[in-house]
């Protein structure tokens, strides 16, 4: 069994978490593949008679909360790791409970998420969305590089661009959307670069939709619309002067916003044309779509023929095949026509055993 370290030690060393509970605590998907970081819940509902069991059996006691309470206007928490429960509120309209769960963290999958959501309460129609992260990772490219191309086009006011502690945010943080730009790699205490792009999104009272509904509407969820890193080189430069904006001295996110909207949709068309932007939301969707499908990215290698490998190689993705070759094939999403095949000769080509696919591509891109 297959157990994420993110989950307590109660957990971790709990043999009834490993047979009872397997089909919640085991890790059915990789690590951080799930593109949301955090959901968090509020709800009315009572907490379940089977999840009040798990805590007690476990030793799972509540614990002060003076920081958190700041923030989320609760005195009290359970933490299992990857989940985190917070009861008695300290305001009147407080919600009875707030439930976080990171299923990014915990290599849950879709249908883990649902068994979750229906264990921890009594009625999960009465958990309501109040704060939702999406994420991207980008593994093949540093925070610096990443703070000088990004695109936020949401954000109006110069001052709502600000860094702290190493994290740049794009937007207040009192408002309900938020983009924060960190390194992840940092934060796990691991060498390489893995950052990270996440946007906090936060529901008021009145705009909030119970769980279940939202997830079942997820194939048309765009949380990145229109976020993009731009290559700031000198075909940008080169555009930005033509509107008498001098690039080299900006970074994308200053440039574009000191363009006017029509300036800006010329710049941004003809850049995506030439293959110069990334688009976030294509690749939140193809890493959603490898979520709510895993199967369809497991077995063998496809075969190519020439016309789909070179004509036609945008939005294609194919897991490895383990044998005399591994062939891993690289399409760059923005990009009509660059394609990249890589043959290793063997798995220990790559110098350890066969990571999914996603890191395969992210080792090969160059």
């Amino acid at each position: 069994m297959s157990i994420s370290p993110f989950w307590n030690h109660q957990v971790k060393g709990s043999n009834v978490c490993k047979t009872t509970y397997r089909h919640l605590f085991e890790a059915e998907t990789e690590l951080w593949l799930c593109p949301f970081d955090g959901i968090h819940m509020v709800t009315g509902s009572d907490l379940s008679g089977q999840f009040r069991d798990l805590l007690d059996s476990h030793g799972i006691r509540r614990l002060f909360t003076k920081l958190d309470a700041n923030e989320f206007g609760y005195g009290e928490c359970v933490k299992l790791g990857c989940i985190t429960v917070f009861m008695n509120p300290t305001f009147r309209n407080t919600s009875r409970y707030k439930v976080i769960i990171n299923p990014s963290k915990a290599g849950m999958s879709f249908n883990q998420l649902h068994q979750w959501m229906s264990f921890i309460v009594d009625d999960p129609r009465d958990l309501l969305i109040s704060r939702i992260d999406p994420k991207v990772d980008h593994h093949d490219m540093n925070l610096d590089d990443l703070f000088d191309k990004i695109w936020v086009p949401r954000v109006r006011k110069t001052n709502d661009i600000f860094k702290d502690q190493g994290t740049m945010y794009f937007g207040s943080r009192k408002s309900d959307w938020q983009v924060c730009v960190y390194n992840k790699a940092k934060e796990q205490g691991i060498i390489g670069d893995w950052s990270r792009i996440e946007i906090r999104i936060r529901f008021k009272r009145a705009q909030r939709i119970d769980a279940l509904t939202f997830f079942s509407r997820l194939k048309g969820y765009q949380p990145f619309k229109e976020v993009y890193i731009v290559e700031n080189d000198q075909f940008f430069h080169d555009l930005c002067l033509h509107w008498r904006v001098d690039a080299s001295l900006y970074s994308v996110q200053e440039c574009l916003k000191s363009l006017t909207p029509y300036q800006r949709k010329q710049v941004l068309g003809t850049l995506q044309s030439y293959g110069k932007i990334r688009d976030l939301q294509r690749e939140f969707e193809l890493q959603l779509e490898q979520w709510l499908n895993p199967s369809s990215y497991q077995g063998t290698t496809p075969h190519l023929s020439e016309t789909e490998s070179i004509d036609n190689p945008v939005g294609k993705s194919f897991p490895y095949s383990v044998g005399d070759y591994i062939l891993i094939v690289v399409p760059r999403w923005n990009c009509n026509n660059w394609l990249r095949i890589i043959v290793l000769k063997s798995v220990d080509d790559l110098g350890r055993s066969p990571p999914p696919v996603d890191r395969v591509v992210l080792l090969a891109r160059g």
